[in-house]
């Protein structure tokens, strides 16, 4: 009768102590090194050796976008069934893109969206410009994506996801998400609607969550817009930028067909506006990994790795696009720049595809509202003139901090 009275009691004693004292997260140090960081991206520090252990530890850091967007695709799956389909429509739209016609489209695209937004005003018009790109950029996005004809776009459907869409990320990755006016189910709602207006066949019931169209629209849309802004205000700030800089600008925005997509010069010298956008202002900041032996998330810090001044030099915080020419990269630059990620799960977008599309959005832009030669082209705000940047140059990147830029039309 003894030992099972002791039995019951250490029972009763281990369920108590779990619920009053629950198992904490493993505490983390943090990588210090350039390949720490990389083992973590690419999951060689984790001994995840199968492709499912990569898939659970990457979908579970980003649950949230199944609960702030319902994505079921690679990036939030561990059903190696879903991540292929994922890679094979990704790729598939890739392959399809008709580069030849695309700098036209974006102009036409730009030039409604700019039209759309324009504000009415006395001597000085001017649009919201984080509200001009991420609309601009999905609409181009759905056309590339699902072969929509972007003169029948409704565009006040196509701000309306974009907002959706943007709202919804940062209550995804707030802390504190009541500080965002709408609720998640509104704008999921919203974003919903917007969508079934413009993608009235890739929307309608198919009874497979893993074929709804945001499971490719988030990772491209976000991919770009934010990296584009930022790119383009920094490249064309004459005051900021050297003159190497500002001279590439104007020969690559004269022909952006021939720079973009004509001899290997000339598209290198686009692209080098694309890399460098996309190395100070990395589309993931922080690439996260969940651990296969218990609780815990280790990170794999991108922005830290590309603006690290041991690796790109005393000058690492400023925007400057000749650093990625092929004669000045040395094998720690090489190693250091990932935006889209390192090793086997890599996003489709980093074979050539996300730098080129950043090229072309940012050349665009330059051509349709120039540079800032001393006219001061963005504000940061209503009054104060684009002067208030971070450490070295760089750009405040928060979201929030964005919405009150404005760019005179």
């Amino acid at each position: 009768m003894l030992i099972p009275f002791i039995l019951a009691l250490l029972i009763i004693t281990y369920f108590l102590h779990s619920r009053l004292f629950p198992p904490q997260p493993i505490p983390i140090s943090p990588p210090t090194t350039l390949e720490a960081h990389r083992s973590i991206a690419d999951f060689s520090a984790l001994g995840a050796n199968s492709l499912s252990a990569r898939l659970r530890l990457r979908a579970l850091p980003n649950a949230r976008l199944i609960t702030a967007f319902g994505l079921v695709n690679s990036f939030t799956t561990t059903d190696r069934t879903v991540h292929a389909l994922f890679l094979r429509k990704a790729n598939a739209a890739i392959r399809g893109v008709d580069w030849a016609a695309l700098p036209a489209l974006a102009e036409n695209i730009l030039d409604r969206t700019t039209a759309h937004l324009r504000r009415p005003a006395d001597d000085d018009p001017r649009v919201p410009l984080a509200a001009l790109v991420r609309t601009s950029t999905l609409v181009l996005v759905l056309a590339v994506l699902f072969g929509t004809e972007p003169r029948a776009v409704e565009l006040k459907h196509a701000q309306a996801a974009a907002e959706a869409i943007n709202r919804l990320w940062l209550r995804s990755k707030s802390s504190a998400p009541s500080a965002y006016p709408a609720s998640q189910d509104a704008d999921r709602a919203l974003l919903a609607a917007a969508l079934e207006r413009l993608l009235p066949e890739q929307c309608a019931p198919r009874g497979k969550p893993a074929d709804h169209p945001l499971n490719l629209i988030i990772p491209a849309f976000e991919t770009l817009w934010r990296v584009v802004l930022l790119a383009f205000v920094a490249a064309t700030d004459t005051g900021a930028v050297d003159a190497e800089t500002s001279a590439r600008l104007a020969e690559a925005a004269a022909d952006v067909q021939a720079c973009c997509y004509g001899t290997e010069e000339r598209r290198m010298v686009a692209l080098g506006f694309a890399k460098e956008g996309l190395r100070l202002y990395p589309p993931t900041k922080r690439i996260k990994r969940a651990l296969l032996d218990g609780p815990g998330i280790v990170e794999a810090d991108v922005e830290k790795c590309h603006r690290d001044t041991a690796i790109w030099g005393a000058d690492a915080l400023r925007f400057r696009p000749a650093r990625f020419d092929p004669a000045a990269l040395t094998p720690r630059m090489r190693r250091a720049y990932m935006p889209f990620g390192v090793g086997k799960h890599q996003c489709p977008a980093a074979a050539g595809f996300g730098e080129r599309m950043v090229a072309l959005l940012i050349l665009v832009l330059v051509r349709r509202f120039g540079v800032d030669a001393g006219g001061k082209l963005v504000r940061f705000d209503g009054e104060k003139a684009c002067e208030g940047k971070g450490e070295g140059g760089v750009l405040p990147s928060c979201r929030h901090e964005m919405e009150a830029w404005t760019i005179r039309v």
